[in-house]
């Protein structure tokens, strides 16, 4: 099946992750870790069906949430006695399951999100992600060389810098990335949510709270297999190497772009 004519029901996830709007903030804070997702649907019976009616994040819980510890980890925010609707988002970007792949890419792209929520003819049907758009870059055999689809140029910082400088920096260059380097090598990205995590505790440098999942593949590797190898480690920033030097970075809304 050609990339083009590949629909959303080929390559979503059907398990979506779910709360009620009069759950607790606290019960969505346990229900991200336990199952290791970023962000839950919220959902309401609606005439025999589940109807979606909006999304709570991870980046939500951590606006509202303070820390119950010198050193950040979900696990330790401590919640508001509140429920889920008074924060969660009703404004859901969804797609349709009989959608092209191509066209849940361009909502992902145009909202700058990493996942839309899928909708069927019973209700919601399932969730898409960037890293889902991977494997059906994957799967298309799609063999342009990554450097034509990174982003670029490169904003680094030594594991030791304050983090203060780092938010300072994203602010003021209007990038989603930073990458981080130890010895000259990279060892981790800082990007927008780590930065809003940094604001809740008291860490001091980018080691602190940098995501340590990375790639660093050369610029001639092809898309199809840079995108293979990032969905099945669970990667979403690849550092694109020449000779030795990082010249962009590619992530999961590249990949995103790469198929429109």
């Amino acid at each position: 099946m050609p990339l083009l004519d590949a629909t959303v029901s080929n390559y979503m996830s059907p398990s979506v992750r779910a709360v009620y709007p009069s759950d607790t903030l606290e019960h969505a804070r346990d229900q991200l870790i336990e199952w290791k997702v970023s962000a839950l649907a919220v959902v309401e019976d609606f005439q025999e069906s589940i109807r979606l009616c909006g999304v709570i994040t991870r980046s939500d819980l951590i606006r509202v949430g303070e820390s119950s510890s010198e050193k950040f980890s979900a696990d330790r925010l401590v919640m508001p006695d509140t429920n889920v609707a008074s924060i969660m988002s009703q404004d859901v970007v969804c797609a349709h399951e009989s959608d092209l792949v191509t066209t849940a890419a361009q909502l992902m792209v145009d909202n700058a999100i990493h996942r839309v929520f899928v909708e069927g003819s019973a209700g919601i049907a399932g969730v898409l992600s960037t890293r889902d758009v991977m494997r059906a870059v994957a799967d298309r055999g799609i063999e342009h060389h990554i450097s034509e689809y990174m982003s670029s140029p490169v904003i680094a910082m030594h594991t030791a810098t304050p983090i203060g400088d780092a938010i300072r920096e994203l602010d003021a260059e209007e990038i989603s990335t930073i990458v981080v380097l130890e010895k000259g090598w990279p060892c981790g990205v800082f990007t927008q949510e780590d930065a809003l995590i940094a604001k809740k505790w008291k860490g001091e440098k980018l080691s602190d709270v940098m995501s340590p999942k990375i790639l660093v593949l050369p610029e001639i590797t092809a898309l199809n297999r840079a995108a293979s190898n990032a969905a099945a480690l669970d990667v979403r920033s690849i550092i694109v190497n020449r000779d030795n030097l990082m010249i962009g970075v590619l992530t999961g809304l590249d990949f995103c772009r790469a198929i429109l």
